[in-house]
């Protein structure tokens, strides 16, 4: 149950690991520290979960069991893949018998990267053929572009052997400098939680594709600095920066 949390931490121990021999280490000393609070941030995890569950339940109105179930999916994504794929089972299946588009679209954005995460590579395809983006609603075309960056992703390193990988690899480039424009176009950049840190994130993974490893950590430094602990983008953050050293 707590296997993704333990991971997140355990990325970040690895970021303190490799960066203790290295001039910089004084830098993350701070990050020594979390690791004791595993606990913490399990605890924290739970409790949310458990009032999202409990509004849920309580909640007659439409709208607002989408909202929860979007958010609780959310939870429930670095937590129980099975669990994560009911509440995007279970917001589909409302979004579809209540006519509401927004949310149609964004439980398929979300199955995209759950089942590519999950190992089900021609489920996550099919998901994205689903998807029209001359149809898609504007607040969600961040989302919807950084969930094919994960996807294919997984896809490149699956196919890391075959004749398909340089393909996967193409389209993946494509899409950290298709996110950095998203991030600089205020139509968008008002739908992302933190547009700097998001940008600073892929401008440094491009400079880390170029092997400019002095200006990968410089971009994925200035993103941590910009991300709390326990968000998903810090422990992503952390392991990039990791490998620059």
């Amino acid at each position: 149950m707590e296997r993704k949390m333990l991971l997140l931490l355990l990325i970040i121990f690895c970021t303190m690991f490799i960066m203790s021999g290295c001039s910089d280490k004084n830098k993350f000393t701070e990050l020594d520290s979390y690791l004791a609070r595993r606990n913490e941030f399990v605890m924290k995890k739970k409790a949310k979960i458990a009032f999202l569950e409990k509004q849920l339940n309580e909640s007659m109105d439409t709208l607002n069991r989408m909202m929860v179930l979007d958010d609780l999916y959310n939870e429930y994504y670095t937590f129980r893949f099975d669990s994560a794929m009911i509440c995007l089972d279970r917001l589909n299946t409302i979004a579809k018998q209540s006519g509401n588009e927004y949310f149609l679209q964004k439980s398929k954005i979300h199955q995209i990267v759950e089942l590519a995460t999950g190992g089900l590579y021609p489920e996550s395809m099919a998901a994205i053929a689903e998807i029209y983006t001359t149809r898609l609603n504007e607040r969600l075309v961040p989302e919807y572009y950084y969930a094919l960056f994960w996807a294919y992703s997984y896809f490149g390193d699956y196919s890391s052997k075959t004749h398909f990988a340089e393909q996967y690899h193409t389209k993946n480039n494509w899409l950290k400098q298709k996110y950095i424009q998203i991030t600089e176009n205020p139509r968008y950049a008002k739908y992302i939680k933190n547009p700097k840190a998001m940008r600073n994130y892929f401008r440094g993974l491009i400079a880390q594709d170029h092997s400019k490893y002095a200006e990968a950590c410089y971009y994925l430094d200035l993103c941590l600095k910009d991300c709390k602990v326990d968000e998903r983008l810090y422990a992503m953050t952390a392991l990039s920066l990791a490998s620059c050293y």
